[in-house]
């Protein structure tokens, strides 16, 4: 699948962001390896999206097999933003 923009949201506000890191949660469909592959997230696919993000923010992801807030979850990971370059986003696992 693909990153999906609307299931990213931001906890608390973006007063730190690039100070300290920002923390996220995400709900996807996708796993860990699909999530952390090159060019998950683009600017052109998510305009704006480099603007959203800076790198050590950290991302609490939930996946299910839907993108229903009602639909059972099926794993948890984390990940951080690990580089930002030409408007794409590198995530890596956070361990």
């Amino acid at each position: 699948m693909a990153f999906t923009l609307n299931t990213l949201c931001n906890i608390g506000g973006y007063s730190q962001s690039g100070v300290a890191p920002a923390l996220f949660t995400y709900r996807t469909t996708d796993n860990l390896a699909a999530v952390t592959a090159a060019n998950y997230i683009t600017n052109t696919t998510n305009p704006g999206i480099t603007n959203m993000l800076t790198v050590g923010d950290i991302i609490l992801c939930v996946q299910s097999a839907t993108l229903d807030k009602n639909s059972p979850v099926t794993t948890n990971f984390d990940v951080y933003v690990s580089g930002i370059a030409n408007g794409v986003i590198s995530l890596a696992q956070r361990t």
